[in-house]
């Protein structure tokens, strides 16, 4: 992450990226760590994500692995 320091509400938005990106791709690792920020941008801005929060749309969120689904029928 860059030097310096983050607001709270710098860092809640960054955490809440992190968790969206970690339930958008189960089978990722994801940690407070620069790598995985930018991991979660690169993906969020390829898949449009970004732009819906923008323009206040919301895409649908991908599925969850339909071995995931059984578990919870």
């Amino acid at each position: 992450m860059r030097g310096g320091y983050y607001t709270d509400t710098q860092f809640n938005h960054i955490l809440d990226v992190l968790i969206l990106y970690k339930k958008c791709c189960p089978d990722i690792d994801v940690y407070l760590s620069e790598a995985s920020i930018r991991s979660a941008v690169k993906h969020f801005q390829s898949t449009g994500m970004f732009d819906a929060l923008q323009s206040n749309t919301t895409p649908p969120l991908p599925e969850p692995p339909s071995d995931t689904l059984s578990d919870t029928m």
